[in-house]
């Protein structure tokens, strides 16, 4: 009988212990399954808010800069050298090429006219998941991140940037990638990609996110971290934004003496 009354008890913890893991794994699930249906619905919301007025001006462009874009990509679709110097408003320069990398693949089937109308409603969209994502590593409540959320999306400077600041769009994107990363700074390979694609996407947040890697970089040595996975990251990625702003400096000065040489 008290080895049977063990046996029992045994059996009884080990179903408990069971249950409790089973409670904690559905509770896992459960709010990952919630963090999903918000990043769906923020994304959503930001596409939304942004189609709109595309659609109420069909077929025509939206913004000053937007027929640039146009004329630059189809330029690019006939020759696609993310190294060769591009029209920009009348003069040659050197753009940053992840832009038209990204959306090189879509002119084979669809005209870049209507590409710059489809394509800045997805941009801002996943602007948004990307605010929501640096909210979420920042810890803060569900109602707090749906809020501040939604107020970036109706921000009008984050709506004017979007409406035909296109490189500027998506550096911005990444540059919040990029932050949330490095105030999470356990993930070397994401630090990486997010300060590469921001780098590649804009010069104005190029600087800034170089000046967020050098930060970075710098208060991990001062705190002599013990991660050298990402410190080497970090150290790759700030060595990576030098080749870039070396690359562009060179082009830069280039052109200024091409220019010096017409005028003489």
């Amino acid at each position: 009988m008290r080895k049977s009354g063990k046996v029992h008890r045994d059996f009884e913890g080990q179903w408990n212990q069971l249950s409790r893991k089973l409670l904690n794994l559905h509770y896992y699930f459960s709010l990952k399954m919630r963090e999903k249906k918000d990043l769906i619905a923020v994304f959503l919301v930001g596409v939304s808010i942004r189609l709109l007025p595309e659609l109420l001006s069909w077929p025509w462009l939206i913004g000053w800069d937007t027929p640039e874009y146009v004329g630059n990509l189809k330029d690019f679709a006939v020759k696609a050298n993310p190294f060769e110097k591009s029209v920009w408003y009348g003069g040659y320069r050197l753009l940053p090429p992840l832009l038209n990398l990204l959306l090189y693949p879509f002119t084979f089937v669809i005209d870049p006219w209507y590409i710059f109308k489809v394509f800045p409603p997805i941009l801002y969209g996943f602007e948004l998941v990307s605010f929501y994502y640096l909210t979420e590593i920042m810890n803060i409540s569900r109602r707090a991140r749906l809020i501040s959320t939604l107020t970036f999306a109706f921000y009008p400077v984050s709506l004017r940037i979007s409406w035909d600041l296109h490189r500027n769009s998506l550096g911005l994107f990444f540059l919040i990638w990029l932050l949330a990363e490095i105030i999470r700074n356990r993930k070397p390979l994401r630090i990486l990609l997010s300060s590469l694609f921001t780098f590649l996407s804009n010069e104005f947040t190029f600087s800034l996110g170089f000046a967020l890697i050098c930060f970075a970089l710098l208060n991990d040595l001062l705190k002599r971290s013990r991660d050298r996975w990402v410190l080497a990251v970090k150290v790759l990625a700030f060595a990576s934004g030098l080749c870039v702003f070396l690359t562009f400096l060179t082009a830069f000065n280039h052109s200024q003496l091409i220019t010096i040489h017409n005028i003489n």
